[in-house]
């Protein structure tokens, strides 16, 4: 089945932590001084599904086969699927209602989907890492213009006043050398610097994704291996930096350098993966944790941290960070019927074994 690679991809990639210069004034998070709970454990009752959303498509230019990043805006769900160089666009029933540009070398279009971003205005911006450009298009899909990027980024965020934020390449050879994390002006200058690599940074590796997650306390920023979440405003000023302390099973800063030859070592260790997003009360992320994905819910009141392996299916699917307020999961059609959770609906069940993706919404705690 042509989804069994989705999340394959996920687990398949390491990259050595971005250091950050920007130490002082951390709020320090001790992870291993929580005690390791089940996530199906019956006292557990944080996450509440709200709606779930199957996605489908008449047109299969249309068709996505990885949801590499969701964005919701104006009730319309934008996906973009880097493997295909394609973003869907999807009403609130689901159904796949157009694109935004399309693959190719042509005004308007892209070759390497890299991150995008909406504005408040709904302008969708691509970041095609081939080109080193950044592509505008209207929120009825049109396109408006592209600017050449002065340097090599990877991940992008809109912020307001028609700002931006980039997560920039460690090994970038363009303006701001070093600098990991910048906000922009329009015209792509720097405005100031979020955060900094470190000279030895090796940036070949990535322990599964990364990028800017925009919730309603603010914009986190993280980059594995890092221990380091970056929290910002809307305007792109530093809110707060946390630092997650793994105690003996940190990754060593030897095993930072060169990961690929030292990659069955870390299965003795932990690291933040994918996205992290720290709230008063709980934090909400996933880890590579002694060979195994896992997914994760902090409970910084009871000092409770539930867990579970990103293996296999269950009712809480495999989660992608946030959208209006809501925590998305993705359930991908790659599992034999008797491994669903007994209390799946049959509806989901069906769309699944159709080879359909399906989305839920949970409400969060913050």
């Amino acid at each position: 089945m042509k989804y069994i690679y989705y999340y394959i991809l996920i687990v398949f990639c390491f990259c050595v932590s971005c250091k950050t210069s920007y130490k002082e004034n951390c709020t320090n998070i001790p992870f291993y001084a929580f005690q390791e709970c089940e996530l199906e454990c019956t006292d557990f009752n944080i996450l509440t599904p709200v709606k779930y959303i199957v996605l489908h498509s008449e047109n299969e230019a249309m068709e996505i086969v990885y949801t590499d990043k969701i964005e919701v805006f104006d009730n319309k769900i934008y996906i973009a699927d880097k493997m295909s160089s394609r973003l869907v666009v999807f009403d609130s029933t689901g159904k796949a209602i157009g694109c935004v540009g399309h693959k190719g070398h042509g005004p308007g279009e892209y070759i390497n989907i890299a991150d995008f971003s909406i504005d408040s205005d709904g302008n969708v911006y691509v970041l095609d890492y081939n080109s080193l450009s950044l592509l505008k298009y209207n929120s009825q899909y049109d396109f408006i213009s592209s600017q050449k990027l002065p340097f090599y980024a990877e991940m992008l965020q809109c912020l307001s006043d028609n700002k931006f934020a980039f997560g920039l390449t460690a090994n970038n050879s363009g303006k701001y050398p070093h600098d990991h994390v910048i906000v922009t002006n329009k015209d792509l200058e720097k405005e100031k610097t979020i955060a900094r690599y470190e000279n030895d940074t090796d940036d070949n590796f990535h322990l599964s994704g990364f990028g800017f997650t925009k919730t309603k306390e603010g914009i986190f920023y993280h980059k594995p291996i890092d221990e380091h979440v970056y929290l910002l405003d809307d305007s792109g000023n530093l809110k707060d930096v946390f630092l997650f302390d793994f105690g003996s099973k940190r990754v060593p800063d030897a095993f930072r350098k060169n990961i690929e030859d030292k990659l069955e070592l870390f299965a003795n260790y932990t690291a933040l993966t994918f996205f992290t997003l720290v709230y008063d009360n709980y934090i909400y992320g996933s880890l590579f944790d002694k060979g195994v994905y896992k997914q994760f819910v902090l409970d910084r009141n009871t000092h409770k941290v539930y867990q579970k392996t990103d293996e296999s299916i269950d009712k809480y699917g495999h989660w992608f960070g946030t959208c209006g307020g809501y925590l998305v999961s993705v359930f991908p059609p790659i599992f034999e019927k008797n491994n669903y959770p007994s209390d799946f609906p049959d509806d989901l069940k069906n769309a699944l074994a159709e080879e359909k993706i399906v989305l839920c919404f949970y409400s969060i705690k913050p």
